[in-house]
């Protein structure tokens, strides 16, 4: 690492760049960042005068140089890994985003730091030995399970979100996705969380303060060369808790389901169909039509496997808007368990 660069990641971070127990660094916009400490859930919030927007395009502009990369408004994502400052061998993951895939004026950065920890096997004893039986129903599935069957479906959406199930809005156009999306982020996801957005229209607002908010232009209309598929590989490096996608289009959306299913829980997104099984069908279609060596049944039950809710929203007949069906996967799952032993029996 450069000295340069090293001096502006300490005017930026100070002593945190070297704290062994801060295990990642994320900054969302210039004069302030988020830590995440060993052991802890929520990132904390760190205020800096000197992180200014001139020094985060410094340190990005520098990062590019010593990796022999570029990043500008037409390559506005850069991942790249340097050389930790403190320990011999290991090194730190960084991804920045500028502008304009984020608003203009911002800079998205997050650091991933290495892992110091050596622990021998002994150590995992008491872990190892306290693991519950594998349950195929847990009880916060049986506690979904029992507010689905009584049709409290206010509740059950309430508990999904918070339980970190990954939820399909689906719908047609004009019926209140959006509307509906604000209101469980508003409403359902606990403030503390880290959340990115990725949208080609600002029209997600969350009120959370460790937010990043990512744009595309559709049909690569813009000066940069991303896309929702870019950006969501992007956000492997971003480390968000969810990801919350306005709409899934194409080609992204194997992008999407493999994220969701390896370690994104609690993601939402929107979908353009008529019903929860439309929904399905569309997003194994889109799958297909990206490429894969999949089979079109070998897909589908990848999306199945991926998405673990799906509420179907569409117009009344006064206008308004409605909720047609909730489609989940477990309670499918269970039911159609069921029905197969009875009919063995």
């Amino acid at each position: 690492m450069s000295i340069l660069v090293l001096e502006d990641l300490k005017k930026a971070f100070g002593d945190d760049l070297d704290n062994d127990q801060i295990t990642e660094i994320s900054v969302n916009k210039p004069l302030e960042y988020f830590i995440a400490m060993k052991g802890t859930r929520d990132m904390i919030k760190k205020e800096n005068p000197n992180l200014t927007y001139a020094l985060l395009k410094r340190l990005a502009e520098g990062i590019a140089t010593e990796t022999n990369q570029t990043i500008s408004e037409a390559q506005p994502l850069l991942s790249a890994q340097i050389a930790s400052p403190q320990h011999e061998g290991l090194f730190f993951r960084i991804q920045f985003v500028r502008a304009p895939a984020v608003t203009g004026g911002s800079i998205g950065l997050s650091i991933r730091k290495p892992s110091i920890l050596s622990l021998p096997f002994s150590a995992y004893e008491e872990v190892l030995n306290s693991v519950e039986p594998f349950a195929k129903i847990t009880a916060k599935d049986q506690e979904l399970f029992d507010l689905y069957e009584a049709r409290n479906f206010h509740e059950f959406i309430r508990k999904a979100v918070g339980y970190e199930k990954n939820i399909i809005i689906s719908a047609g156009t004009g019926s209140g996705k959006t509307t509906f999306f604000n209101s469980i982020i508003h409403d359902c996801i606990p403030l503390g969380e880290r959340l990115i957005t990725i949208e080609d229209a600002k029209e997600l607002r969350p009120p959370h303060e460790n937010t990043l908010q990512l744009y595309y232009s559709r049909g690569g209309q813009g000066k940069a060369k991303v896309d929702a598929q870019s950006l969501m590989e992007a956000c492997l490096r971003l480390y968000p808790k969810r990801i919350l996608l306005g709409e899934i289009r194409g080609a992204e959306a194997f992008t999407y389901l493999n994220l969701i299913s390896s370690g994104h829980g609690g993601s939402i997104a929107t979908l353009h169909a008529n019903d929860p099984l439309n929904a399905i069908e569309r997003l194994t279609l889109m799958v297909l039509m990206a490429g894969t060596t999949l089979t079109s049944d070998q897909v589908k039950s990848f999306v199945k496997q991926s998405v673990d809710i799906i509420v179907q929203l569409g117009r009344t007949e006064t206008g308004g808007y409605g909720c047609s069906a909730i489609y989940f996967k477990a309670y499918e799952d269970f039911k159609n368990e069921k029905t197969h032993f009875s009919s063995v029996a």
